[in-house]
């Protein structure tokens, strides 16, 4: 399936969706690091492939997690 240009943009800035790993690995933005704790997945459908999956957050798994406080 085609991938969602516009999906890839927003998570690359910051922007919450659900994605699977193979796409967070592929698109996270250069010098972050996915998050390394627990995050809550599921089973469903990434939001950039659209493919059925394991999804997760993609502010964990594209490194936007960390607070500023």
């Amino acid at each position: 399936m085609k991938e969602d240009k516009e999906v890839i943009k927003r998570c690359q800035t910051g922007a919450n969706h659900m994605i699977c790993f193979d796409c967070s690995e592929k698109y996270i933005p250069d010098g972050r690091e996915s998050y390394d704790g627990t995050i809550t997945v599921h089973a469903g459908l990434c939001e950039i492939c659209h493919n059925k999956d394991t999804v997760g957050p993609s502010r964990k798994l594209m490194g936007f997690h960390r607070m500023i406080g």
